[in-house]
């Protein structure tokens, strides 16, 4: 018996067990690029929100971490993208507790460890002076990031190029 429990422990820390706890990508769609990301409260209707079991599986739990959110909610993967061969590409959305909601481009080996994670799109609603939105290339994002805060919006525009390897800089 402990034989047995030894070889389904090996067999399940396979690519193939992975890849079946990861079957449900395939109905996410992929989308083209370049491709325009923006996230608003307004036309956020995730079609599948994730289990936590699944926002444990794609390292989600670690970005949550990462990026300081107490209360992560209503995750969506939206998308996937072929950017490369050599890695796999999720467009998620997360929300934060009520008022915000996030955006993020993913980038992961084959086994679905992440390589890289960049915030694309943001939207709130406590003061609605705040919004993010991105257009992602197959080598490069471009991220506007806009406050209306003050009478004249205050609006800046980032490049950030995805490198052949899936890491993500400026």
């Amino acid at each position: 018996m402990k034989l047995y429990s030894l070889l389904l422990a090996l067999i399940c820390v396979t690519p193939l067990c992975s890849q079946k706890k990861l079957s449900f990508l395939e109905v996410v769609p992929f989308e083209k690029v370049p491709l325009q990301v923006s996230t608003s409260f307004d036309n956020y209707l995730p079609d599948q929100l994730i289990t936590y079991s699944r926002f444990e599986l794609l390292g989600l739990d670690k970005i949550s971490e990462a990026e300081g959110f107490s209360d992560a909610k209503h995750v969506s993967v939206l998308s996937r993208l072929k950017l490369s061969d050599s890695f796999n590409t999720l467009i998620v959305a997360m929300q934060n507790g009520d008022q915000e909601l996030f955006t993020y481009l993913i980038n992961y080996k084959p086994d679905y460890s992440i390589i890289a994670w960049k915030r694309i799109a943001y939207d709130e609603i406590a003061e609605s002076f705040s919004r993010t939105e991105s257009k992602v290339f197959a080598d490069h994002v471009e991220i506007t990031s806009s406050t209306y805060a003050d009478e004249v919006p205050d609006i800046t525009g980032t490049r950030w190029e995805i490198k052949s390897d899936g890491t993500i800089s400026k």
